[in-house]
């Protein structure tokens, strides 16, 4: 049977009379008060209160009212009665097929997500969903066990349970019903709210990205919890020289260079260390072991910086070609990668790590714990000319300091777990 007529078949709420669910019906010839004597997601029997002059027909498309709402809800009379002497009919909802245009994005049956609101209509009672869509602008329910009628223009207070959080009180407008379906729009949510979906959302679907959501409305914070750190495969090389070549180009660099053009003799003796999401690489360092041989150093080899002798007395590694897929930028992922280095120059033995940037990033790396050796023009590739920045951190140094930013925390928290280990 089609929804609008098999709305007897669902399972029925028996409302009593004198209950106050008041309901106005506007018809072609009539506005009729009334009131609620049985509901179910698909329909409504109303008693009519008030002596009518005529009633609207079976087959006549009516308009639902709730005296208590601002709603307003096509229904259709399927059936002409009485009950305790008054007229009696019984309504089907019009089912609202105008979907939501904005971007919303599947929530998957693995790993569901959940709403529930207080009824409208029931005293103390809560209604719940799984959701089945959810994005910036809204979300797409689907009733879980018995459901009552929800009316477009209807506003509900709910409360959203995802895997990686929940958010209380949040504010949604019925905007579509398309049974089992209900289309509900944000009413001013909350910052909070978009943090959720967003980790929600790339948690269960690794086609997405940061920057996808970005573009339709989402806030996206720190997604640490979706990825993992591991180190590259030789069966990764490729993969990792196409997104260094991906970021440089995003930042405006390297625009006629090939993936070729990344490989470097410095990658035979380096460790390269991974960010991934969804199985494939979205962030990279590469750890050079320098072993106290210029030839090894790339800042000494292809910068022409000078190091500190004191420095090759010690002994360092090297921190370079770092790269974020410019998707992922912005989400939190690039320190833990960098603390990540610190952690393997700590557990080879080594105090020092050796880095070099360009003078956007130097505020960065001086967040890190990071300080400046030298500044000089290098043109590691031609036409590619920049001032870059020798830096190096001491991990002894800044692991007897007190962390005094979050940002130094999550390095010395690397610098003390390679020292347990």
């Amino acid at each position: 049977m089609s929804d609008a007529h098999d709305f007897r078949s669902l399972p029925r709420r028996r409302v009593y009379l004198g209950e106050g669910l008041r309901f106005e019906l506007a018809s072609e010839d009539a506005r009729l008060a009334s009131e609620v004597v049985d509901m179910s997601a698909g329909g409504l029997g109303v008693a009519v209160l008030a002596p009518a002059p005529a009633l609207p027909a079976v087959g006549e498309r009516v308009t639902v009212h709730p005296t208590a709402h601002e709603a307003a809800h096509a229904a259709i009379v399927r059936h002409v009665g009485r009950v305790r002497d008054l007229p009696l009919l019984g309504l089907s909802l019009v089912p609202d097929t105008s979907r939501a245009r904005d971007a919303r994005f599947g929530c998957p049956e693995a790993l569901p997500a959940f709403a529930s609101a207080p009824c409208p209509w029931f005293f103390r009672e809560r209604l719940s969903f799984r959701i089945a869509r959810a994005g910036a602008e809204g979300m797409t329910l689907r009733a879980v066990g018995p459901s009552v009628a929800l009316l477009s223009g209807m506003e509900l207070e709910f409360s959203l349970h995802l895997v990686f959080g929940a958010v209380d009180h949040v504010r949604g407008r019925v905007t579509g019903v398309r049974r089992p379906y209900i289309d509900i729009a944000w009413v001013d949510p909350p910052r909070a709210l978009h943090r959720v979906l967003s980790d929600y959302l790339l948690a269960t679907d690794a086609t997405l990205t940061p920057a996808l959501l970005r573009a339709t409305g989402l806030a996206v914070g720190n997604i640490q919890q979706a990825v993992t750190y591991d180190y590259a495969t030789p069966a990764d090389h490729e993969e990792v020289l196409a997104l260094r070549l991906r970021a440089h180009q995003a930042q405006g660099h390297l625009g006629a260079a090939s993936v070729a053009d990344l490989r470097s003799p410095f990658d035979a003796h380096a460790r390269h260390l991974t960010c991934r999401f969804g199985g494939r690489i979205v962030g990279y360092v590469r750890v050079i072991f320098v072993d106290g041989e210029p030839a090894k150093s790339q800042y000494v080899s292809w910068g022409g910086h000078e190091v500190p002798r004191w420095l090759w007395d010690a002994g360092f590694v090297e921190a370079g070609a770092g790269a974020m897929d410019p998707d992922f930028q912005r989400a939190g992922l690039f320190l833990p990668l960098m603390a990540h280095a610190v952690r393997v120059a700590v557990q080879s033995g080594h105090r020092y790590v050796l880095g070099a940037c360009d003078d956007e990033l130097l505020g960065m790396y001086r967040d890190m714990g990071f300080t400046v050796l030298e500044t000089r023009l290098v043109e590691p590739k031609p036409g590619w000319r920049f001032r870059s920045h020798l830096i190096v951190l001491d991990a002894e140094q800044l692991a007897r300091e007190a962390p005094a930013t979050p940002t130094i925390a999550t390095v010395t928290s690397a610098i003390d777990f390679a020292a347990a280990a």
